[in-house]
C-alpha cells in the first residue's frame, strides 16, 4: 500500500514515477523493462495533460536500453 493510492496523479507523484522509471533502467536489466516503461508512460502522459511539454519532452527522450 502507498501513501497516494487510490488518489488522482499529481506533478509530485509523476515525478517520482520518472524518476522510478529512470533508476529501474539503471538497475533493474531486463526484468523490469515493463515496470519502467510503465513509469515513463504513465509520468509522460501526466505532464502532456497538463501542458509541461518540456518535462513530457524529457520523459519521452529517455534511453531504455533493453
Amino acid at each position: 500500500m502507498t501513501v497516494k493510492e487510490d488518489q488522482p496523479t499529481d506533478s509530485e507523484t509523476a515525478e517520482l514515477m520518472f524518476g522510478l522509471g529512470r533508476a529501474l533502467v539503471a538497475t533493474g536489466g531486463r526484468p523490469r523493462a515493463q515496470e519502467a516503461i510503465d513509469n515513463f508512460v504513465h509520468s509522460f502522459e501526466y505532464f502532456a495533460e497538463h501542458d509541461d511539454l518540456d518535462r513530457a519532452l524529457e520523459v519521452a527522450q529517455s534511453p531504455i536500453p533493453f
